[in-house]
């Protein structure tokens, strides 16, 4: 899945610096393995947009799993919290800096992330739609295993096979390998 790009957007409802509001943020999940280098980065199609892009460890769609923030906004202290990116660069033609939001970072471990991307100082201009678009692509990522089996489910399988041999030698049925 290395280098796949979306196109989504994002509402213009939402309130002045809405940076931390999960009502209109946009939820990706990607899966990732511990010490992966991933590249996320969002390019905004509208010259007002304002987007911001939150990285977490773990899988979430809406921020009811989030312990320990400060509020029920999205936050730097809510569960699995691992980067924020803005795009910082200034724009001396107004307050909607660069368009690009970057972040590279190395996952710290093997398994679920989730990408938030919401919007901070937006303008009014949205192209009439009432949304904000942008384009999201993440490079890095790759495609997470079929189904990984929980270490139960190996060391259960390993004694039903070996009594299953046993049982055949027992019987003198064929011979287990």
């Amino acid at each position: 899945m290395d280098g796949v790009s979306k196109f989504d957007s994002i509402s213009n409802d939402s309130a002045f610096n809405s940076f931390q509001d999960p009502e209109t943020g946009r939820f990706f999940s990607f899966f990732g393995n511990q010490g992966d280098v991933v590249t996320i980065e969002a390019l905004r199609l509208e010259q007002q947009f304002d987007p911001a892009l939150w990285i977490f460890e773990g899988i979430f769609s809406d921020t009811t799993e989030f312990f320990g923030g400060f509020s029920d906004l999205i936050d730097f202290e809510d569960l699995g919290f691992l980067n924020f990116a803005d795009d910082e660069i200034f724009n001396p033609g107004g307050s909607f800096g660069d368009p690009f939001v970057v972040v590279v970072l190395t996952l710290p471990g093997t398994g679920q992330y989730t990408a938030i991307m919401t919007e901070f100082l937006s303008g009014d201009d949205d192209g009439g739609d009432g949304l904000f678009d942008y384009q999201i692509t993440a490079r890095g990522i790759v495609n997470p295993p079929e189904s990984v089996p929980e270490p139960t489910t190996v060391l259960a399988l390993s004694i039903f096979a070996g009594l299953g041999c046993n049982l055949k030698r027992k019987l003198n049925l064929r011979k287990c390998s």
